[in-house]
């Protein structure tokens, strides 16, 4: 077994023995480097030996082992040894006497800036040349002679001895290690040993590409490495808190990986060209999946640092990296400036809209803050389709450029490529309504991965569909035997979902929930355990969550409406948090998909009922508007919408104007940040949705009852008119 210290070898000429390293910049590599002091290789004369003169030593688990230089081998040194006491030997690994696993080589570096942690190993002349050992206790300085130059005080017990100077000859060209974690780099080359004054002079290894450069060879990379304790540990922060995130993004469907090639080229260029990348869709469109493809692809030029959306639910930027699970000692700018991340840097957060649903969404301005002082920072979000237009818009001073990137649900052509693994979705996909379901590639994973009857082609709804979900994914009825556990496993679920959603918090602890229950949703990935003290928890996916928030707000209504008919009870039981209104968005929206006669007896009774609050009316007309079935409820509520002189009518008409527009950034990086503002709420807003034709033609047929409204309606008219301009006949 291959350890740092084998490559450690031994120099021999006809005047005695020196030290060096023997290092590979990959395990693949034909050539061998073996580094070590020029006065090892060129004698008094300043003539280089003969190839036959030199050999180079290896000592293993197996024993000495003696490699002679060949004429085919290279001998390169310096021009002197007073500035320049630095060769190099290049050989054919093939030809070596030992066969050392070179992944486990020592990498060379450039010299630390910071303070660290030295060691010298080679073969002195203490032990006959025969063995290593090793000197501690040395401390760099900051003293040189000439440029490349290493000087190194020393306290060994070695030089203590009376004769050091004889004892420490053989160490020329020894390594000159720095520890880091446990690992070895070698940053230069024992040269001299000054008695008097017990310090080593050495030289750094810069020089050795001059000579590969003097013969049109391949230059080797020089690492900058980071020797700072506190640095090293928040890097190794980053690195966990990048994995667990990663980690729990699934970016396979059932057990093919579906490559998604066309989109993902597009969306690689759209991160490698700019400062900002936002990926929007609908919730379990593969937005996240698609993105750590295209990150794992980018590992080798870029440092990936990925971030929960509720990760940045604190007041600044540095009370984020203060807390768990970083615990930062030090600057977020100082950890980033550091030699361990040399590299250009990618900052993922993922479902950026979790931020939104708390008090201290002000903190994304502190990451584009960072984005605008860094050239080396790319911010690459990804977004729920119904939150990004919000977060374009409250930060719409702040916003760097960027280009939109909506992911689309899977197309036939995709759909087939997983049906080629799972043949009975075929038979599922005639079914329109379940077609549109498992087009959403987090739903066709948990579709493909449940027992072959399970998922029926009678389903005609996405909450059938749901209600399916909920029994196999979250209650487990397929591997879970138990009824009462199985219903425990929703119940906890259930609970850890409402109450993160009403605290607006990361993770909820939920008290006298079973240990073997949370260990179960944890180990089926129903829940993620918080990073530090794992006693709290939150979904481990969104989509999950709505489940949960959705199922919630449907036992209430039930509950309250469908027995009791209590409207005011039933909103004032769901709750008013920001998930759960969410969550009542896609409630509804599915209850008027579904063309549930109760939709509307519930939005009526929502409207005239004074005692609700009025955003829970915005909430409904919204839904309304942006579903097909606008147009029936125009025109079956008409007496009712012009009541109140046109209460409701104005109402909608507002909402439209509100929630059925969306941003047109295309021109937004040829203006003033002071007016982007001003230029948005005037021109940038375009109309889309069916919802306007819907709602012209409802005015059309109502025309001479509204005459009262015609300003209203020609500043509506307007508005629509820009959408026609925009999108062009």
């Amino acid at each position: 077994m291959t350890a740092e210290k084998d490559f450690i070898v031994r120099i021999e000429n006809p005047h005695g023995f020196s030290s060096g390293l023997i290092y590979s910049p990959a395990s693949q590599s034909e050539e061998a480097y073996v580094f070590t002091a020029r006065h090892a290789l060129v004698g008094d004369n300043g003539i280089a030996w003969e190839f036959n003169e030199l050999s180079v030593g290896f000592l293993t688990e197996n024993g000495w082992s003696e490699y002679k230089l060949q004429e085919g081998d290279l001998i390169l040194f310096g021009e002197n040894n007073e500035t320049e006491d630095i060769g190099v030997l290049i050989v054919k690994k093939q030809f070596l006497p030992v066969s050392l696993n070179y992944d486990k080589c020592p990498e060379i570096c450039l010299v630390p800036a910071k303070g660290h942690e030295l060691e010298i190993t080679g073969f002195p002349k203490a032990v006959l040349n025969q063995l290593k050992r090793t000197l501690h206790h040395l401390k760099p300085l900051k003293d040189r002679d000439y440029e490349r130059q290493i000087q190194i005080e020393v306290s060994d017990p070695l030089t203590g001895e009376y004769n050091d100077d004889n004892l420490v000859e053989g160490y020329s060209g020894s390594p000159v290690f720095v520890k880091v974690n446990g690992r070895y780099f070698c940053c230069g080359l024992f040269l001299a040993y000054e008695t008097k004054n017990k310090r080593i002079l050495g030289i750094d290894l810069s020089l050795v590409n001059d000579l590969l450069a003097s013969r049109s060879l391949p230059l080797l990379s020089l690492l900058q490495i980071e020797t700072d304790p506190t640095v090293l540990e928040a890097a190794e922060k980053l690195n966990e808190n990048s994995f667990r995130v990663l980690s729990r993004i699934r970016d396979s469907v059932g057990k093919v990986n579906l490559p998604r090639t066309e989109i993902s080229a597009a969306a690689l260029e759209v991160i490698k060209n700019g400062k900002l990348a936002i990926f929007t869709g609908k919730p379990g469109s593969g937005k996240s999946a698609m993105v750590k493809k295209i990150l794992d692809g980018l590992k080798s030029d870029f440092e990936i640092f990925a971030f929960q959306g509720e990760q940045l639910d604190k007041k600044s930027i540095e009370e984020i990296f203060a807390d768990k699970p970083f615990c930062f000692g030090i600057s977020l700018s100082e950890v980033l400036d550091s030699p361990q991340f040399v590299k250009k840097k990618i900052f993922l957060i993922d479902s950026i809209e979790k931020i939104l649903e708390t008090d201290n969404a002000e903190t994304i301005l502190d990451f584009f803050e960072l984005l605008f002082k860094r050239e080396d920072i790319t911010l690459v979000f990804t977004c729920r389709s119904y939150a990004a237009e919000h977060l374009k818009i409250r930060f719409l001073r702040q916003f760097p450029a960027f280009p939109d990137f909506d992911v689309p649900a899977l197309d036939a052509a995709e759909l087939e490529c997983i049906a080629e693994s799972y043949p009975m979705l075929r038979t599922l996909a005639k079914n329109k309504s379940l077609l549109k379901v498992l087009q959403i590639p987090f739903n066709l994973d948990k579709a493909v991965s449940l027992p072959q009857n399970s998922v029926k082609d009678d389903i005609d709804t996405e909450a059938r569909f749901k209600q399916i979900m909920w029994e196999y994914v979250i209650e487990g009825r397929e591997k879970v035997s138990d009824p009462r556990k199985r219903q425990l496993r929703g119940e906890t679920f259930m609970a850890i979902a409402l109450k993160r959603a009403s605290a607006m918090s990361a993770y909820a602890t939920v008290e006298h929930a079973r240990a073997d229950i949370l260990h179960e949703l944890t180990a089926d990935h129903i829940i993620d355990p918080e990073p530090v003290y794992r006693r709290s928890f939150a979904a481990a996916h969104d989509i999950y969550e709505d489940w949960a928030l959705t199922r919630h707000i449907d036992s209430n209504y039930l509950q309250y409406i469908a027995e009791e008919g209590n409207y005011g009870d039933f909103y004032d039981a769901i709750g008013t948090s920001p998930a759960v209104r969410r969550a009542f968005r896609i409630w509804i929206s599915e209850k008027i998909q579904a063309m549930d006669g109760s939709a509307g007896q519930l939005v009526k009774s929502t409207l005239n009922d004074s005692a609700i609050q009025n955003y829970w009316k915005d909430e409904i007309l919204v839904a309304v508007m942006q579903s097909h079935y606008s147009s029936d409820f125009l025109r079956e509520n008409k007496d009712f919408l012009f009541l109140d002189q046109f209460k409701y009518f104005r109402r909608i008409i507002f909402l439209v104007r509100v929630s059925c527009q969306k941003p047109d950034f295309s021109l937004l990086n040829a203006l003033d940040v002071d007016k982007r503002t001003q230029v948005y709420h005037n021109i940038n807003l375009v109309p889309y949705g069916e919802v306007w034709i819907n709602l012209i033609e409802f005015i059309f047929l109502n025309l001479n009852l509204l005459q009262p409204q015609m300003r209203l309606i020609l500043s509506m008219l307007l508005q629509w008119e820009k959408g026609l301009k925009k999108n062009g006949p």
